[in-house]
């Protein structure tokens, strides 16, 4: 057994062991890379050694390795010559200004050196190179720049070994040569880890600018992270990680050509340990041998501002041609894509940036990225699938844990570090700390803004803070100028005062376009500077003119430069409440009238609206939102399906809705309604026509129409159903200061606006048009009077409004002209500062890839595509003949005819008069010229006495007109088919007879039912109103051709008085004209529907009756009595009179006024808290004679008080009315009476209103106090006769 001494010996000596191990080791390591001291030998080496082993695989091991020292490394591999085991060679780049350490190694494990080898610029052979491993390391002496070496290796030569080293710099003129650039694409798009958080991806460039071990090595790998503390090591070193990278941006500055560049922006913490910051003129650290150093831009420590104020002018105020910065003309390097990747001091990476989606305090959509205390962190993430060809990509994460954190606790007293912004550091490559403390970024930020820069009326607004450099162009224009390597700084850009804000700011290098002064005006900011006056008044690009904050259409552009530099923290929060829009597509419309006549022109423009269909990589789109402008309003609109609608001169703006490179097709085609998003239903104003009695306001398609600027231009109103009937409303817009503007409505059909009144702007009580009596003018007529009480009264609106969410209009226009258009579009790209044509088509499709002309992903890609339809156009000429009743020509008759030629362009069968006349004669035909083809037309004589008219068969007077044009000539009239429509009636459910009711019979346009198109029969109207027992029947209807004829039969509301409510059923009557043996015959059925369902819906729904039967009954009434207790002598209640509950009244039927025969009791009832009783559901007529059969009787009424009020007598005075000539309420659609019940005597007024009953105070009052006194008496006798007998209670008490 082994004993615990024992145990203990082992391990001593096993421990022992191992710590040698180590010591030889490390010594083995020391001897393998131990320094030559001499350099720079340009002599060739001739030492005997021995030859090498022949055939192996030989590598260059050492300094310049990816990994240092890494054997068998491919970059560094020698090849053999022509397949000579003897013979190797190879050829390879590094970059200076550095001396790099290596021996050759080959595949068996061997190195060889010559000790004191040292190779430059030149061509050296060196032999005896001996597998040695006490033998120095050889090295390359690099100059600045590029050089190229050359290996050529034997490894037996001459009973030696030999090898040619050949070194040439090739250098890059001005720049040393860094390490190795890249330029990267991420993955589109940012992988949520906060599936919480909605995120807007913002185009962006990130910059990561290479520290001296990136330079000398590779991008990202063998980080040490020194440069997090100056506590420990070489803190001159620590503050300035970057001196390679400094050296050049110092030779750059220092050229021939940028020698105007005076403020270089230096990356380190350019601080001393004791003596504070560096001063003007340092020379930086190791190799960076800084030029043009100045204190205040590179450290805050310097400036007037303090370290968390920034420094204005050091940028230029706009942007180069090339979109990049610069200063005093020269482009500064540090968002140079090409220089930084070129000279090797720099990866690029093309990305999206989050933003998360929040709210603000005003409840509107703001934007942000903040990494204070980790709310927002992005990082890049993929690095390792680069070298197989995949890609990086964003991530976003929020909170704490998600967190990089800065080295704050390195340079200061802190002992913690706070989360920062590292978007190319990951939590897992260095325990969550950040290594990168020199990159940065460029955002190009695309949006739109309201009206004066208001959003939903509120200031809008990008705010900013962090450190350290940020320079904010909008659409290239200087706007906010916060330079300078400083801790966290504040900004802002407010887009409705047209100045940006500051907390403090070092003014020493300030221009003269962007100027800041102390202004404390708007909290927590010291400084403010109003936009330069170096915008465009047209396309808010850069000119000489103040920005326009008040173009709701234009695209604006911000360009945001961040940069961090100053190593030790890194923070960023940046915000907005703008509408951003990353790209855009605007698809406008525009209809060509040109070649129309010119009477036609505004009705060519309104005909039609055009659907435009758009797939995306060949699939249709869905619900892509876009801004729908009609004639300047805005509104917020999604596509139906795949489809956007538009008429001529409107516009769909499509802001970040496809993907850029894809490739889009648009196609013109039939048109959807419109569907409208996020609509302000508290801003609404409400049309009612329920009670109207102007139904002509609807004819020809005619619909209410609203313009808040004075009547320039005018918003077809919204509708909806509620309450069973059609109820229009629109939003209203408003002014700078948020309030709602005042309005005019009119009467809009195909020829224009007319029939306009004004109103007042809505408030909370006043938000609803009651429709009376229109104003009625004339067409062209485009006055406007002030609404007054006789066109409607301004009430609340009290009914169901629309539902939230989504509203359409109708935008479904499809004239007869749709088919008949030439049409032409053209692509621009809108990015610039005007258009630029792309390409252009003749088509109605159209395909072109989503990409800014240029194919530059740095720049912004709006495109506008421009649809151009021109209607195609013809001739109809109308000829005249004079013939006898024979049809024989009589050729010395030439009078002149009067032609007028209709039109039906809106296929509704109306045809419409659009002045469009002539005169015609035998010898003088009469053409109209301009006519749009697909049109029906209908060419119509004003005969004079003595002729009769009729028309060709062949060239007919009505027809479509086609591209060959058309001639009218007479018509020979053929035999017709006739049929007769009728209808049955009923009154309070008995057999009608009588002419108190009408009932009106209208044809209706060519439409389609049950698969056949119907004939258009919109010219026949006819109206009845003579019903005997219980039937009626229309005019007869003649037919000359066969088809289906379609026509509505309704009743009308009564012209005189309200006795009667009026049955709204539609019958449909289809009439089928076929030819039966060669005879025309007309067959009819009847189909009932409501005035709710379209034609097509009631002839589907196969309703069928035998005949059109209407049902009415007798109007109701109501009576209200009112009990009062004085009356003014002109029979109005006072207002101090007092109103008696609790007086009973009885109602009765009777015979007549005055007679109490018969009676029948109705009801009894007890005057309320108001004094006030309301009989209802009263019959106006007596039984049996409502005037059906032309007896008509009116019911008298008898009311009587039957109980008195507390404290009134009983009046015995009576009261008959009924309701003949009553008042109508058409609200409650009854008659009502009332009348005022006074205490002593009913009295009737002269005002119309009744009073019953008036009490005789005096003699009733009389009574009551004489029959008190008597029982008071009594009361007292009966007392004292108690009293002497009165019990003692149980408490002793009486």
């Amino acid at each position: 057994m082994i004993n615990k001494t024992s145990k203990v010996a082992a391990r001593s000596l096993t421990a022992i062991a191992l710590i040698v191990m180590i010591i030889i080791s490390c010594i083995s390591a020391v001897a393998v890379n131990k320094s030559v001291a001499e350099s720079g030998a340009k002599k060739d080496i001739e030492v005997t050694g021995g030859t090498m082993t022949k055939g192996v695989d030989y590598y260059l091991v050492g300094d310049m390795c990816s990994q240092i020292w890494s054997t068998a490394d491919t970059s560094f591999a020698l090849t053999k010559v022509n397949g000579d085991n003897n013979h190797y060679t190879g050829t390879f780049r590094l970059t200076g200004q550095k001396t790099y350490e290596f021996k050759i190694y080959n595949s068996n494990g061997d190195y060889y050196s010559k000790s004191g080898a040292s190779f430059s610029e030149g061509t050296q052979i060196v032999r005896g190179l001996t597998n040695d491993a006490g033998a120095s390391n050889m090295s390359f002496v690099i100059p600045a720049g590029t050089t190229e070496i050359t290996v050529d290796m034997y490894c037996e030569y001459s009973n030696d070994s030999q090898v040619t080293f050949t070194l040439n710099n090739l250098g890059t003129g001005d720049v040393t040569q860094g390490g190795t650039g890249h330029s990267y694409k991420a993955q589109s798009g940012v992988i949520n880890h906060s599936s919480d958080t909605e995120l807007l991806n913002v185009k962006s460039t990130f910059f990561d600018y290479y520290n001296d071990e990136e330079v000398d090595g590779s991008w990202r790998t063998s980080l040490s992270g020194f440069y997090r503390t100056v506590k420990s090591g070489n803190t001159s070193h620590n503050r300035e990680p970057y001196e390679k990278f400094n050296r050049a941006i110092a030779q750059y500055a220092n050229g021939v050509n940028n020698s105007s560049w005076t403020t270089p922006l230096y990356f380190g913490d350019f601080n001393t340990d004791k003596d504070g910051y560096q001063k003007d003129g340092y020379k930086g650290y190791g190799v960076s041998n800084l030029k043009k150093f100045l204190s205040v831009p590179n450290n805050s420590n310097a400036t007037s501002s303090g370290t968390s104020g920034s420094v204005a002018g050091l940028a230029d105020v706009t942007l180069a041609d090339n979109k990049k910065l610069s200063k005093n003309g020269v482009t500064m390097p540090y968002f140079d894509e090409d220089w930084l990747v070129k000279n090797g001091y720099g990866t690029v990476v093309h990305s999206d940036f989050p933003m998360r989606k929040t709210t603000d305090k005003h409840g509107q959509d703001y934007y942000e990225y903040d990494s204070l205390d980790g709310k927002d962190n992005c990082y890049f993430d993929g690095y390792e699938n680069l070298a197989s060809g995949g890609n990086l990509t964003m991530n976003y994460a929020s909170g704490k844990s998600n967190s990089v954190y800065d080295a704050l606790s390195g340079f200061s007293k802190s002992t913690i570090n706070n989360p920062g912004f590292f978007p190319f550091d990951r939590q897992k490559d260095h325990s969550n700390n950040g290594y990168d403390f020199g990159f940065g970024m460029r955002l190009d930020l695309d949006f739109t803004l309201g009206a004066n820069g208001k959003t939903n009326g509120e200031d809008t607004v990008f705010n900013f803070s962090g450190d350290d450099d940020l320079w904010v162009y909008l659409d290239g224009v200087l706007v906010l100028d916060m330079g300078g390597d400083h801790k966290m700084s504040q900004g802002c850009i407010d887009f409705t005062t047209l100045k940006s804000y500051v907390n403090n700011i070092d003014t020493t290098y300030q221009g003269s376009d962007l100027v800041y002064k102390n202004d404390t005006s708007k909290s927590g900011y010291g400084y403010s500077a109003e936009f330069p006056l170096l915008f465009s008044d047209s396309t808010a690009r850069t000119s000489s003119s103040k920005f326009n904050n008040n173009n709701v259409n234009a695209h604006h552009t911000l360009t945001v430069f961040y940069m961090e530099r100053g190593m030790i923290e890194s923070n960023l929060k940046v915000g907005f409440n703008f509408e951003p829009i990353t790209d855009s597509l605007d698809v406008t419309k525009t209809v060509n009238t040109s070649n129309v006549n010119p009477k036609l022109q505004t009705a060519v423009k309104n005909a039609d609206d055009f659907g435009f269909a758009i797939q995306e990589n060949g699939a249709d789109v869905s619900n892509k939102k876009y801004k729908y402008s009609d004639n300047g309003t805005i509104n917020n609109a999604k596509t139906n399906g795949n489809t956007a609608t538009l008429s001529d001169s409107d516009s769909a703006s499509f802001n970040s809705q496809f993907t850029i490179d894809n490739n889009l097709t648009v196609t013109e085609g039939t048109p959807k309604k419109t569907i409208i998003s996020n609509m302000d239903t508290d801003s609404l104003i409400y049309l009612d026509t329920k009670d109207m009695s102007c139904s002509w306001f609807f004819n020809n398609g005619a619909v209410p129409a609203i313009s808040f600027d004075n009547g320039n231009t005018f918003h077809q109103m919204f509708s909806y159903q509620t309450d069973g009937r059609t109820i229009y409303y629109y939003e209203s817009e408003k002014d700078s200061s948020s309030n709602k503007k005042s309005f005019i409505i009119g009467r809009k059909d195909d020829m224009g606006v007319w029939n306009r009144v004004r109103f007042s702007a809505i408030t909370e009580n006043t938000n609803c048009i009651n429709v009376k009596a229109w104003r009625s003018t004339s067409t062209g007529d485009i006055s406007v009077v002030d609404n007054s009480g006789s066109i409607s009264e301004v009430t609340k609106f009290t009914l169901t409004p629309p539902s939230s969410g989504d509203y359409t209009i109708d935008t479904t226009k499809e004239s007869l002209l749709a088919g008949h258009y030439n049409t032409n579009w053209s692509l621009y790209d809108v990015s610039g500062t005007s258009p630029d044509l792309i390409t252009t088509g003749d088509t109605k499709v159209s395909n072109f890839q989503y990409k800014n002309k240029v194919n530059d992903d740095l720049v912004s890609t709006h495109l506008r595509l421009d649809y151009v339809n021109t209607p195609q156009v013809a001739n109809i000429t109308v000829n005249k003949s004079v013939v006898d009743e024979s049809g024989n020509t009589i050729t010395d008759d030439d009078t002149q005819f009067d032609v007028t030629l209709k039109l039906d362009i809106n296929g509704d069968g109306a045809y419409q008069d659009y002045g469009l006349t002539g005169k015609i004669s035998q010898s003088s035909p009469y053409t109209f010229t301009g006519i749009p083809v697909g049109v029906k037309y209908k060419v119509e004589e004003q005969t004079p006495s003595g002729y009769k008219v009729s028309y060709g068969t062949v060239n007919t007077n009505t027809g479509i007109l086609g591209n060959a044009g058309a001639t009218v000539d007479v018509i020979n009239t053929v035999t017709p088919a006739s049929i007769t429509a009728g209808i049955t009636k009923t009154l309070d459910r008995m057999v009608y007879e009588g002419s108190t009711f009408q009932f009106k019979l209208v044809g209706l346009a060519s439409t389609t039912v049950g698969g056949v198109t119907t004939e258009n029969t919109s010219s026949v109207t006819d109206t009845i109103s003579t019903v005997v027992n219980g039937n009626a029947a229309f005019n007869s209807i003649d037919y000359s051709t066969e088809g289906t004829y379609l026509y509505k039969i309704t009743e009308e509301p009564l012209v005189d008085g309200h006795d009667y409510q009026t049955d709204s059923s539609v019958y449909i009557f289809k009439v089928v004209v076929a030819k039966d043996n060669g005879v025309l015959k007309a067959t009819g059925t009847y189909y009932r529907g409501t005035s709710s369902q379209s034609v097509e819906e009631i002839v589907d729904a196969n309703n069928t009756t035998a005949v059109a039967s209407f049902e009415n009954t007798s109007t109701k009434a109501q009576a209200t009595v009112l009990k009062a207790d004085k009356v003014n002598p002109d029979g109005t209640v006072p207002t101090d009179a007092k109103k008696l509950e609790g007086a009973e009244f009885t109602l009765y039927k009777v015979d007549t006024k005055d007679s109490k025969d018969n009676m029948v009791k109705v009801k009894t009832a007890t005057t309320d808290s108001n004094g006030e009783i309301t009989f209802t559901d009263l019959d106006i007529f007596k039984s049996g004679k409502n005037g059906n059969g032309g007896t008509k009787e009116y019911q008298w009424y008898y009311v009587v008080e039957t109980a008195s009020a507390e404290g009134y007598t009983l009046s015995t005075n009576e009261q008959w009315f009924s309701f003949d000539g009553g008042h109508y309420d058409s609200t409650k659609n009854v008659y009502t009476h009332s009348f005022a019940a006074l205490n002593t005597l009913i009295t009737v007024p002269y005002a119309g209103i009744n009073y019953l009953m008036q009490h005789n105070f005096i003699l009733y009052g009389t009574l009551v106090l004489g029959l008190g006194a008597i029982c008071s008496c009594g009361y007292m006798l009966r007392k004292r006769r108690l009293g002497a007998k009165a019990p003692t209670n149980k408490h002793g008490r009486k």
